[in-house]
Order: C-alpha cells, then sequence, then structure tokens
C-alpha cells in the first residue's frame, strides 16, 4: 500500500528537511531525514526504503556521487533529485545515471505530493505484477511437473490448426515417437488406423468428437491408437474443451487398456469353455417308467434296462454295490453267524 511507504529525505539544509518530513507525514509516510551523502548512504545500506528524495548540491557528497554509489552497493532504491538548478546537461545527467524524476525547488505542494504519488503508484502496481508473474510461473511449473509425470498420455490439440501443440512424456512413450518434436504437430488421425474397429474412418469420427467436446464440455470414449509403427493398441480417451491464450483447444487424456482387454478376451474364452462343458453334461429329465417289481427302467425305445444300466449311461453317476438292513435281514435272518454279528454290533 502507498500509505506507510518509507522516505528518505537528504538535504544539507535541515529546515527544508524538517518541512518537507512534516508535509510528507500528514500524507500517512514514513519519513527520515539526514544532511549529507554520507549519512543518507549510511541509512541506504542499513535499511530499506521505498524512495530517496536527494539534493543535488552537498558540501561533503553531491547527488550524483550517491547515485554511483548507490549502483557500486548493488541498492536499487529509486531517487528522484531536488535540485534548484533545473538546466537540461543537469536534468539528463541524473536520468542517465539512474533517477527517476525530478523535483524543482522551491516545491509547489501539489507538485510534490503528485510527484511521489506517482511513483509509489507505479512502483505497487509493479510489485503486484512481479508478484502475480512469480505466481504464474511457479503455478505453470507445477502444471508442467503434474502434466510431465503423469501415467495417463496427456496432450493438447490446437482446434485452429486442428493439431497437437504439446504432450507429456507418457504420450511420447505410448506412442512410441521417440520425442516430443515427433508428436507434436501431428493431427489427431494421424496417430489412429485409417478405420476404428466399428468400421468408421478415424478422420471422420475424430473430427465428430472434437466437434462434440466442443459442445458438452467433456467426452469420453473407446478408442483404437497405433504406435509409430503402425502397431494398433485400445485406450480410453477423455476429451476436454478448454481455452488458452485466447484460443480453443481440447486436452486428450488416453490411457492404454491392452492388458485390461486381454484380461476380458481370456474370461470369454474361459466362460465358452464352461459353457460348452456343461452343454456336454448327462442329465435326467421327465417321468421315467420303471416296474414295480423288478424295478427295471424303460428307455424311449421300450426296452427295460436294469436301474444301474439305465443311470450309467444317461448320466455320469456310477455304481458301488451294497445291501440295507431290511434286505440283510430277509436273506441273513436265520443264520446263526448273522444273528451273533448282529447282537456283537449292538
Amino acid at each position: 500500500m502507498i500509505k506507510n511507504s518509507k522516505i528518505l529525505i537528504v538535504d544539507d539544509e535541515p529546515r527544508l528537511c524538517n518541512s518537507l518530513k512534516i508535509l510528507l507525514s500528514t500524507q500517512s509516510y514514513k519519513v527520515k531525514i539526514c544532511n549529507s551523502g554520507g549519512e543518507a548512504l549510511t541509512y541506504l545500506i542499513n535499511d530499506e526504503f521505498d524512495l530517496v528524495l536527494l539534493d543535488i548540491f552537498m558540501e561533503d557528497m553531491n547527488g550524483f556521487q550517491v547515485i554511483e554509489r548507490l549502483k557500486n552497493q548493488n541498492i536499487d532504491t529509486p531517487v528522484i533529485i531536488m535540485t534548484g538548478n533545473t538546466s537540461a546537461e543537469l536534468t539528463v545527467k541524473a536520468f542517465r545515471m539512474g533517477a527517476i524524476d525530478y523535483l524543482k525547488k522551491p516545491f509547489e505542494t501539489d507538485d510534490l505530493f503528485s510527484t511521489i504519488q506517482n511513483f509509489l503508484t507505479q512502483r505497487l502496481l509493479k510489485k503486484e505484477n512481479q508478484l502475480m508473474l512469480k505466481k504464474l510461473i511457479e503455478s505453470e511449473k507445477k502444471y508442467r511437473t503434474l502434466f510431465d509425470s503423469s501415467a495417463d498420455s496427456i496432450s493438447i490439440i490446437d482446434l485452429n490448426m486442428n493439431k497437437f501443440i504439446d504432450c507429456n512424456n507418457m504420450a511420447v512413450k505410448l506412442h512410441d515417437t521417440g520425442d516430443r518434436e515427433h508428436f507434436i504437430g501431428k493431427r489427431p488421425d494421424q496417430l489412429s488406423p485409417e478405420f476404428q474397429p466399428n468400421g468408421k474412418s478415424s478422420r471422420k469420427l475424430s473430427a465428430q468428437y472434437i466437434q462434440e467436446t466442443l459442445k458438452e464440455g467433456r467426452k469420453v470414449f473407446e478408442w483404437t491408437h497405433c504406435k509409430n509403427d503402425g502397431t494398433p493398441f485400445p485406450v480410453i480417451v477423455t476429451l476436454s474443451a478448454m481455452t488458452l491464450n485466447g484460443k480453443n483447444m481440447v486436452m486428450c487424456i488416453a490411457r492404454d487398456i491392452s492388458q485390461q482387454k486381454q484380461a476380458e478376451q481370456g474370461r470369454e474364452k474361459l466362460l465358452k469353455a464352461f459353457q460348452k462343458t456343461l452343454e456336454n453334461v448327462k442329465t435326467l429329465t421327465g417321468l421315467l417308467p420303471i416296474c414295480s417289481n423288478c424295478k427295471k427302467i424303460r428307455d424311449n425305445k421300450g426296452y427295460w434296462n436294469s436301474l444301474e444300466a439305465y443311470f450309467q449311461k444317461h448320466s455320469h453317476v456310477s455304481f458301488s454295490h451294497g445291501m440295507c438292513s431290511e434286505c440283510s435281514d430277509a436273506l441273513y435272518g436265520g443264520e446263526d453267524w448273522y444273528t451273533e454279528m448282529k447282537k456283537k454290533k449292538k
């Protein structure tokens, strides 16, 4: 802010210095005074000031010598010279040495205030612009770092030229162009096969998707790109509309999905194999005629088959033979050895 700006007044006339201090203090400036060039140098070396009002003609060291010493010390505090002599030669010399303006003695109060205020306003604006520029440069550095380190391919399309004007390292690697110079300048369709898997022209379809992106702001779709040698590979593309330096641009983010596609194809093969296996599995459905006495089953040709033979033919069931307790009792119930065996089991 302009208020509280620090001003150093240098003049070998103490009354003039005090008068200027009182005047400038009414404008909320912080003012210090000194009466010699040597004293001024001591102040400027040990402290920072926003402005110096410097008399040219002083006994110990003139204003030109003070300015020269400041240059040698790399002190760039701005200087307005004060002099009763406004000859062209003197003014030109002061400006050549680095003075920013001059004030003619005796001062008009309005001239004094306006000269100082105009300079401090310009200086404040300059500082603000420098700060904004610094932040912009830092922001661009962060953007470039993120841009170049992204795991996805990122490229920028200038719609006026319909060509890539920038890309990150992953875009170069993904398309195998070798370097950015061989990527930049290409059209979007030049990084794709002539036709997409759906049979449509890559050139026409890319132009269509870009127009849709401009209308909707963003578009995501599956696409087939190709490497520098023509090898195709699938990607998921995200297009985003943007403005850069007043020009319409599209940012293109592409992610390689080759491994995902291979996994999907593997799953499809497994699914087909499983379906084929299911088709070969033998199943029994419907009503089976079975003899109520011998338990034979009649097949669809009218022949009677044993239960075991029928199930083994029409399913993957195999039989192992045993005997239930009821049948065992009926067959061997009268045998002593059988009766004794049952008692032991109990």
